[in-house]
């Protein structure tokens, strides 16, 4: 999936950082779980974020330690989900209240052009579905999980958006018309089943935790991450928002960052490292961010010990594999011992 400030290539410098015999590892800022993905087998981990599309990602990825087996659905419909939802056909005749339908793809009432009207009626029919079979206890809640995040992630591949959701685009993208398909999750699966999932912010959640490994990369622009992935948003709580705008975006002023406004983001950063109770803290920033680098060290250095403070610079064109990215611009990976 495409997402803002998705960490997968930076994994293994991140791994670097963090000193051996390590055992509870803290993703406060979890987007897509890359993270979580990366240290699950090593680390007891807790995870978080304010979205709750990515809470349902981080309990398939991070909270399932085997495979569902949908013992009841297939005994039920003789087939797996999966393979159920991506060969049945389905029309808005089938569906009620198909509202990815009605407010996001081409019609008579709506100009919106997020899906192909054939992806969102699947959309619409996938989620009421998996909603309904989890009310007939035709499926548990852990498959709901895995179905749900099958869902996210294949939505993600016929969007017609750059990545985002904060605009449509107007010419149709070829890989937009393709057909919706479900796939089987990549999960590693393990043994260890004390993986913590959250969806909460991120200065609420912080009293209440503790552990080893705090890896925080919090937003660092005026772009909140909400309407950026407002659909997402709505498929995975699928509550009928009342939506606004050009691009039909739902309320969001309770998953606003403080990280994203300037005279706040400081404060927010000051309030998170203060009270984390971690030996260990790892921050993610972007050299170009809200926050300076100095006053990230500043901070860094006023709750930890300063003598164990490091920060290196990564080139983001190397990082990103962006030839057009500015060659001065880097993400910066901090460490201090707390």
């Amino acid at each position: 999936m495409r997402y803002i400030g998705s960490k997968i290539l930076l994994l293994d410098k991140i791994s670097s950082f963090i000193p051996k015999n390590t055992n509870i590892l803290c993703d406060i800022f979890a987007g897509t779980a890359s993270v979580g993905k990366y240290f699950k087998k090593s680390h007891n981990l807790i995870s978080n974020d304010i979205l709750y599309f990515s809470f349902i990602l981080q309990k398939a990825y991070l909270g399932l330690y085997e495979e569902p087996k949908f013992s009841k659905f297939i005994a039920k419909f003789n087939a797996h989900p999966i393979d159920y939802f991506n060969k049945i056909a389905c029309s808005n005749e089938f569906l009620n209240k198909p509202f990815i339908y009605e407010n996001y793809s081409p019609s008579n009432n709506c100009q919106r052009s997020y899906f192909s009207v054939e992806n969102a009626l699947k959309i619409d029919y996938i989620r009421q579905s998996i909603e309904q079979f989890l009310q007939d206890k035709i499926i548990n809640q852990n498959e709901y999980y895995y179905l749900l995040a099958s869902l996210i992630e294949a939505v993600s591949l016929v969007s017609n958006t750059t990545g985002t959701y904060g605009a449509y685009l107007k010419i149709w993208d070829k890989r937009s018309l393709k057909p919706l398909t479900l796939s089987r999750l990549d999960i590693d699966f393990c043994k260890k089943t004390d993986h913590l999932c959250f969806n909460e912010n991120s200065s609420s959640l912080i009293d209440r935790i503790a552990g080893d490994v705090l890896y925080i990369d919090p937003p660092y622009n005026s772009r909140q991450y909400a309407p950026n992935y407002h659909i997402l948003e709505t498929i995975a709580r699928y509550d009928y928002p009342k939506i606004s705008g050009v691009t039909g975006v739902r309320d969001y002023a309770n998953l606003k960052s403080n990280f994203c406004i300037k005279a706040k983001a400081k404060i927010e950063l000051e309030n998170l490292v203060s009270k984390a109770d971690f030996k260990h803290i790892i921050l993610s920033y972007n050299s170009e961010g809200i926050i300076s680098e100095t006053e990230i060290q500043n901070i860094l250095k006023k709750y930890g010990k300063k003598s164990t403070y490091k920060c290196e610079k990564i080139p983001y064109r190397r990082y990103k594999s962006n030839k057009e990215a500015k060659n001065d611009v880097c993400e910066l990976l901090f460490y201090i011992e707390k």
